[in-house]
Parts: structure tokens; sequence; C-alpha cells
């Protein structure tokens, strides 16, 4: 999860910088006229997604549903490791 939250800086400070991903790729985007604000947004948000997620790490509560206090399955935090509901619970 550290490892994530390292990639998710470097992310956003590429798209601070002009780049966009594309396929998983960063690219230079300065010649299109850089990354727009919405693109900043999105990486902020997931960053802040991703914060959340160690804070939840370190106090013990991750993995767990924020509603009803079960555990999150493993497929579901595999496909979105900030999940924060168990899938049944509404968000």
């Amino acid at each position: 999860m550290r490892g994530m939250d390292a990639d998710l800086n470097q992310t956003d400070t590429q798209v601070e910088n002009g780049a966009e991903a594309e396929g998983g790729v960063m690219k230079d985007t300065a010649a299109e006229g850089g990354a727009t604000d919405a693109d900043i947004d999105a990486v902020d948000a997931l960053l802040n997604e991703v914060e959340q997620s160690l804070a939840r790490l370190d106090a013990g509560t991750y993995g767990r549903c924020e509603v009803c206090g079960e555990p999150i399955e493993d497929d579901r935090l595999a496909e979105l490791p900030t999940a924060r509901t168990c899938g049944s619970c509404p968000v």
C-alpha cells in the first residue's frame, strides 16, 4: 500500500507538470496545453482516497466495511483497494 502512495505522489506530480495517463503510461501533454484542472482534481481525489486507506490500515480498520463492520471481500479489495464498504452496504 505504501508503494501505491509513492506511485500516486509521482503521478500527481506528473499531472501537475503536464502529463496524462494513456494506457497506464504517462505521456507529456505540454504540447497539447497541459493537464486540465479536472485531471489534477481527479488525481488529487485518488490520492486522498489512498491516504484515507493508509490511515485505516494504520488504525487497524482497513478491509472492514465502514457501515456494517463486516470484512470486505478480498476480490473487492483487489479490484478497488480504497473500498470503504463491503458492496452490500450503501456508500
